[in-house]
């Protein structure tokens, strides 16, 4: 479900291309003052791949033995939260300029 949310957010942050209203403060705690369009939409790259991360990791929990789908399923989830990852510390460090 969690992937799910994250996904539906970070199609809506590449649909949008602004942050939410709601994101101030605390709530945008990590970045910077400078929320441009790339900003925003290296962060909904980031939010779209660790939702997407989500549905391999779910399956290789629910797995009942270790098979070579469970390993390609892990695979897929470090790659994509990986890829995630890139995104964000890129927004991140753009947000700061």
């Amino acid at each position: 479900m969690t992937g799910g949310v994250l996904m539906a957010f970070g199609v809506w942050l590449l649909y949008r291309q602004v942050l939410p209203g709601w994101m101030r403060g605390v709530w945008k705690w990590p970045l910077g003052d400078n929320s441009s369009r790339d900003v925003v939409r290296l962060m909904g790259w980031s939010s779209l791949l660790v939702g997407a991360a989500c549905l391999p990791t779910a399956y290789t929990e629910a797995a009942v033995e270790w098979s070579s789908s469970v390993a390609l399923a892990a695979l897929a989830a470090m790659l994509l939260a990986g890829a995630a990852l890139v995104a964000w510390i890129a927004g991140y460090k753009l947000s700061l300029r």
